[in-house]
């Protein structure tokens, strides 16, 4: 890391620390834009979640848990490119760094997401074997476990039937697995 890297680090933590929770140090940082190309945001990645303060200010700063962040992906084709996090409520948040994300920062992102992945299994729900990806992952900040569930192209998510058997398979799992109570 060199000198305006760590400056840069510096700064963006003496943003977030306040509401960083105890013990937290950061791992790794970045800085982009939001969407709108003009309102830059420092992200600091600690190993409890995702921290980022638009225009490096604390009191716009918002926490993402890990857990609450479904996938990870890097778009080149949206606002000059953009790393988007899609979150477990469909929400997405993109950050525009206008270039690739520091690569340690993406990949200690992604592997933090991932590494909350207890149980994943594929569920065929088509004949040609498309279907719906179960994940379960324990929350780590006083929440239940939860189920993400993500469909294949081309399965209806709002469809009944796709619902009450997605629903029929978590209660499987979670019973094989010993997590329903």
């Amino acid at each position: 890391m060199n000198f305006m890297e760590r400056r840069a680090l510096k700064r963006a933590e003496a943003a977030l620390r306040p509401m960083m929770k105890s013990g937290e140090t950061a791992e790794e940082f970045d800085i982009g834009k939001l969407p709108d190309g003009r309102t830059s945001v420092h992200c600091i990645a600690t190993q409890q979640a995702l921290y980022c303060a638009p225009h490096g200010r604390a009191e716009q700063a918002f926490r993402l848990p890990y857990e609450v962040i479904r996938s990870v992906f890097w778009s080149p084709q949206f606002y000059g490119g953009a790393f988007t996090l899609r979150l477990t409520d469909g929400q997405q948040v993109a950050l525009d760094m206008g270039r690739a994300p520091r690569e340690r920062f993406g990949e200690f992102v992604k592997e933090r997401v991932g590494a909350l992945v207890r149980h994943h299994v594929h569920v065929p729900l088509a004949p040609d074997g498309k279907g719906a990806d179960l994940r379960w992952r324990p929350m780590s900040e006083g929440g239940q476990s939860v189920w993400d569930v993500s469909f294949d192209d081309g399965i209806d998510p709002d469809d009944p039937s796709v619902d009450q058997e997605v629903r029929q398979r978590i209660a499987e799992l979670g019973q094989t697995l010993g997590l329903n109570d």
